[in-house]
């Protein structure tokens, strides 16, 4: 399976910004799943990703780091960080509005490791 998440990133000085790219659309979605997604929980997934595969190739120490770097608290980084953890079939579903929720309320969770935890959570399989 292959998820586009239509974003790119900007460098500003040695900060690396998420910014939304023109909006592609997704073959599979349509214009009312598509009215459903809320582009503030794609960019936590993006920078989520992002910071997970920092910390996995050790280009920061730490979740404090890219929270100095990022202008941001750690935990804020670590919440955000979290969401890379999620099911790949999760993700697309946010992200194509297949599964509508709010980034707050997506923080809030206590969002298990498991994916097929994650699939009952979240009304998957």
């Amino acid at each position: 399976m292959t998820t586009f998440v239509p974003l790119r990133f900007k460098r500003h000085g040695v900060r690396k910004v998420v910014m939304h790219a023109e909006p592609v659309e997704a073959p599979s979605a349509s214009k009312a799943e598509a009215s459903r997604v809320d582009p503030l929980v794609v960019k936590a997934i993006a920078q989520g990703l992002y910071w997970q595969k920092l910390l996995h190739e050790h280009k920061v120490k730490d979740a404090a780091e890219i929270a100095r770097v990022e202008g941001t608290d750690r935990a804020r980084v670590t919440k955000i960080t979290k969401l890379a953890l999620l099911a790949p079939d999760v993700i697309a579903a946010l992200v194509d509005g297949r599964l509508p929720m709010r980034l707050q309320r997506l923080l809030r969770e206590e969002i298990p490791y498991d994916w097929r935890q994650q699939r009952q959570m979240f009304g998957g399989n």
